[in-house]
């Protein structure tokens, strides 16, 4: 227990904490924090392990993942997982999303969204240095239609396009909102 946390547990004060995570973390972690994991926030990024080496340093990243992701959906009290679509891998977001419809539920709260924008080391990296496109984004987003998802956000189309918003501005409460 962080030194930030243990004066507001003597007092009974007791906030929600919110799991903010790349979800590619090992059980052992998640254990020892179980009792600090209110919501978990997990992004699921890959489906192939080959992307994920290859685009992150990430090893063994969709065994881990998906470990992760199913602790949380047991032991959280809220699973909330972002999917951002990369460019060249929409096929990837596409299985993650059978993942979690087959493996956790369709129910479980999801948020996909299109604002990836290349930078750095990616602007020189096919086919991450560039945008998404909207038949990339559409693929998935008809497959999260298709599988019955219906808690979560699904990010406009428009947030791809760097130059016409903020970085993840286009994602209201309400405005693209799975009902």
């Amino acid at each position: 227990i962080s030194k930030a946390v243990k004066p507001l547990l003597a007092q009974g004060v007791r906030l929600p904490f919110v799991w903010n995570s790349s979800g590619y973390e090992r059980i052992e972690t998640l254990e020892r924090f179980r009792e600090f994991c209110d919501i978990a926030l997990f992004d699921l990024r890959y489906s192939k392990n080959s992307t994920a080496l290859e685009l992150s340093a990430a090893p063994g990243y969709v065994e881990v993942a998906r470990a992760a992701l199913k602790w949380a959906a047991l032991n959280a009290g809220r699973l909330i997982v972002r999917i951002l679509v990369l460019p060249g891998h929409a096929d990837e977001a596409v299985e993650n999303l059978r993942f979690l419809a087959d493996e956790i539920s369709n129910e479980v709260e999801i948020s996909l969204m299109s604002q990836y924008t290349p930078a750095y080391k990616a602007l020189s990296f096919p086919p991450i240095n560039r945008s998404l496109t909207e038949e990339e984004y559409r693929l998935v987003t008809d497959e999260a239609e298709h599988l019955g998802f219906e808690n979560g956000w699904i990010q406009g189309f428009a947030a791809a396009d760097p130059n016409s918003s903020l970085l993840g501005e286009n994602m209201s409460a309400d405005h693209g909102s799975v009902k």
